[in-house]
């Protein structure tokens, strides 16, 4: 046991919001295959996030489950405390979690565009002032969308979030420097939601590579923003050039 204390004690963690399934958990298990230890959060896909823990345990390295619902705002600020007890070592936040509904400004009512902004872009603010206090030194990795560079009325509430989120990686870059690197992926057509079956040849138009993209494509991109310590304050596009 005391192995394993200090097995821990000497390696890197991160908090990974939203690593149940798809993305998250993808990024869960790369960070894994880093030598990361994982918080892996989730916030109702239980049976998933005990599948992902037992891969990211494979990598021998621990991983601990972390429920909690981003709509209690206060449950999601003892969130971080709760994480940094059990990895003292944290030096990694990824802002991952996140919900994508459609819906016009018309369609969107109060309570839709209250929790949207409540998972996507109050819970990050909330756990990177959270991190920024109490770690000593570490990175924040916010997850958009390169939607943020156009007016996508078709998922409103999901948009201005992320419009949110990519001025609050700006914003706190300046801020937390250089005790905390902050900065952001925005991911293209690389996993398409499974509630939503889109033109294919509409949206291969408008993507100058000409195609779609793969997992590993934005796993690079977390690889240069974690091992390159002079930079904060950018936002990486991973999405074929679909945002020029």
């Amino acid at each position: 046991m005391s192995f394993i204390i200090v097995l821990m004690a000497s390696r890197n963690a991160a908090l990974v919001t939203g690593a149940a399934k798809r993305i998250g958990a993808e990024i869960a298990l790369h960070l894994a295959g880093r030598g990361y230890d994982i918080a892996l959060h989730y916030g109702i896909s239980e049976k998933q996030a005990l599948e992902t823990a037992e891969k990211v345990r494979g990598h021998g390295v621990s991983c601990e489950l972390f429920q909690t619902d981003f709509k209690d705002l206060e449950a999601t600020e003892k969130l971080l405390s709760q994480v940094k007890k059990t990895f003292p070592n944290l030096n990694l936040l990824v802002n991952n979690a996140a919900v994508f509904q459609s819906g016009r400004i018309s369609e969107t009512c109060a309570k839709k565009m209250v929790e949207t902004f409540q998972i996507n872009f109050i819970s990050p603010y909330l756990l990177m002032r959270e991190f920024h206090e109490t770690v000593k030194k570490g990175s924040i990795i916010n997850m958009l969308d390169e939607r943020i560079t156009r007016y996508d009325h078709t998922h409103s509430a999901y948009t201005l979030s992320k419009k949110a989120l990519r001025e609050l990686t700006y914003m706190a870059s300046r801020e937390f420097a250089p005790k905390t690197r902050v900065n952001a992926i925005a991911p293209g057509y690389v996993l398409p939601p499974t509630s939503e079956n889109p033109d294919m040849k509409k949206v291969l138009k408008q993507i100058p590579m000409g195609g779609t993209g793969e997992v590993k494509d934005v796993l690079s991109a977390f690889d240069y923003l974690i091992d390159s310590d002079y930079v904060t304050g950018q936002i990486m596009y991973v999405d074929g050039g679909r945002h020029v």
